[in-house]
């Protein structure tokens, strides 16, 4: 369980609210699925990066076995053209991937900072009575970041591990 807890130098801590993880990564999760079509389109390059990661080797192993251990140098440049081809389809995949996260990151980002700042516009004046604008914005900042970072940067690239582990390990099932 994760408490929210407002500081006060008279009273010490002061607990304000009390939300579960699940409920904290639900109200994030609504956050995200704002950018459902950006979200489709990274999930889709996340897809397709790993299918490119994997076709590498499988093509290395093709150029091996069926090319140069039975001599058919002559079709060698064909299938050297298309490896060349996969791992430029790789750094491409690879880079929108990586790209597409920030962006999806940076909007979530904020959006969170702009609800926040809000939220801080309506506050009563009291409020602010034994606290520094200061440590406010900071605080603001540097939390949003870390959520920013662990959900969004952490949990797509990890979808886009795991499916480049799964894709591995059917590969060397079917080699």
């Amino acid at each position: 369980v994760l408490r929210v807890v407002q500081r006060n130098d008279d009273e010490g801590e002061r607990l304000t609210g009390k939300y579960t993880s699940w409920v904290l990564v639900k109200r994030f999760i609504g956050e995200v699925a704002k950018y459902k079509r950006l979200l489709v389109v990274t999930v889709l390059t996340i897809i397709a990066s790993s299918i490119a990661t994997m076709l590498s080797p499988y093509i290395l192993r093709l150029v091996i076995d069926e090319y140069i251990v039975k001599g058919r140098l002559s079709e060698l440049p064909f299938i050297a053209t298309l490896y060349l081809v996969t791992l430029i389809a790789q750094w491409g995949f690879t880079t929108a991937r990586t790209y597409l996260i920030e962006l999806i990151g940076q909007k979530v980002l904020f959006d969170i900072r702009n609800a926040l700042f809000n939220k801080l516009l309506r506050v009563k004046i009291n409020y602010y009575k034994d606290k520094q604008i200061g440590d406010l914005v900071s605080r603001i900042i540097n939390d949003t970041s870390v959520i920013n970072e662990v959900f969004v940067s952490g949990v797509l690239n990890v979808i886009g591990d795991l499916f480049s582990v799964i894709g591995i390990f059917i590969i060397m099932l079917i080699l």
